[in-house]
């Protein structure tokens, strides 16, 4: 089997969710919603974004996520900025990215879009929400 990145079927048997999230409570918020759901789910975690784009840098082809969750409001450089290094880069063209943010700015969410992410999500106030957005991953994935 081709796992190159050029490869959009690449991820059949093995799902990884990269999240870069700088907010501890909002991460393992979404990592318990996600392996309740899915106990063969990965998720390899960043805390900012210059820290997200080196690690994914540094990933082989056969080990890119499935998925990309950025926090629009990272550290560093933002999801936004992220998303747009992202663009340069072929390998990750299959790859899904989701941006979510505690704001509720059109602008954020149309830039994002702009810049290839398939949706945006704004963080949940409760578990529930938590539960809902990662049935959406797991949708994406």
């Amino acid at each position: 089997m081709n796992l190159s990145s050029e490869n959009p079927e690449r991820h059949l048997n093995k799902k990884i969710i990269f999240l870069a999230e700088d907010d501890l409570d909002d991460r393992q918020l979404l990592l318990e919603a996600l392996q309740i759901l899915d106990q063969n789910i990965e998720v390899r975690t960043s805390k900012n974004g210059e820290e997200a784009l080196r690690m994914l840098e540094e990933t082989d082809d056969g080990e890119l996520p499935s998925l990309i969750m950025l926090d629009y409001n990272l550290p560093v450089l933002n999801g936004q900025q992220v998303l747009e290094a992202l663009t340069k880069f072929t390998r990750y063209r299959f790859v899904p990215k989701v941006v979510w943010s505690t704001s509720r700015q059109f602008l954020f969410e149309q830039e994002c879009l702009a810049l290839g992410a398939k949706t945006f999500f704004v963080k949940p106030q409760d578990s529930a929400g938590f539960t809902v957005i990662a049935r959406r991953l797991l949708e994406m994935v």
